[in-house]
């Protein structure tokens, strides 16, 4: 899914890595990325709506919600 995405946008994987590595927050990375990416937003955008309407995006979805829920039930102290 990743090199999907990477291919889609013409970011580079690692000076993305790079750049969340410095603590850089979710407006910081967006930005970044915007400036970054080698293809039109359109493109971009057009990629997003295809992925979400893939079946794959629920399953991720449902993959978040496990994950969330396991690590709110491991709160210190329980």
């Amino acid at each position: 899914m990743d090199r999907m995405f990477f291919a889609a946008t013409g970011v580079e994987a690692e000076l993305l890595r790079e750049f969340i590595a410095t603590g850089a927050n979710d407006n910081e990375v967006a930005t970044w990325m915007s400036a970054h990416a080698t293809v039109p937003e359109e493109a971009i955008v057009r990629w997003g709506r295809r992925f979400r309407a893939n079946p794959i995006w629920l399953v991720l979805k449902f993959e978040d919600w496990l994950h969330r829920l396991r690590h709110e039930s491991r709160r210190p102290g329980e």
